[in-house]
């Protein structure tokens, strides 16, 4: 497992969606599986990090967690919301979407209020402050896809407008 782990699923709901081959489905529903039960011990999103690779049947690094993942998840999950309205989609998205926010396994928010930018990663004991441009705009994407499914939730929704000032 490299990056954009949740985007293999994602598209396998997409082409299940537009095809109708059960077979998509069935693998976009294993792969979706597997990554909760690694991604999903805690209640909030623990990315597999990138320090090293994922190799089957062995551990896996926690640190240089990557924005471009939490926001492979973030489409994971509103593909799969969009093919069954599913709440459980719906929940993990969110849940997915706040890890850029302070969620996450150090509780320290990646997304920059005063910059508008998004930091590169989870490092062991800190967030890595380089804020490139394939962070930033993952967090974006995930942004403009995750707030719909905020409503409800006035406060994050509070954490997730601010971007609004940056757009005026």
């Amino acid at each position: 497992m490299t990056y954009d782990n949740g985007l293999l699923p994602a598209a396998l709901y997409k082409a299940y969606e537009l095809i109708g081959n059960d077979r998509f489905l069935t693998v976009a529903n294993i792969s979706t599986a597997f990554l909760e039960h690694k991604c999903f011990k805690h209640d909030y999103l623990s990315l597999i990090g990138n320090q090293r690779w994922f190799i089957m049947n062995e551990g896996y690094e926690l640190y240089a967690q990557q924005p471009i993942d939490a926001m492979a998840m973030v489409i994971l999950y509103d593909c799969m919301y969009k093919l069954n309205r599913s709440k459980v989609a719906s929940d993990k998205l969110q849940i997915s979407f706040k890890w850029f926010l302070g969620f996450n396994d150090l509780d320290l928010p990646l997304y920059d209020t005063d910059t508008c930018g998004c930091n590169d990663g989870i490092e062991e004991f800190s967030i890595n402050r380089n804020q490139g441009a394939e962070s930033t705009i993952a967090y974006h994407l995930a942004w403009l896809i995750a707030a719909p499914y905020f409503e409800v939730d006035k406060k994050t929704t509070q954490r997730v407008l601010q971007f609004e000032r940056f757009l005026n």
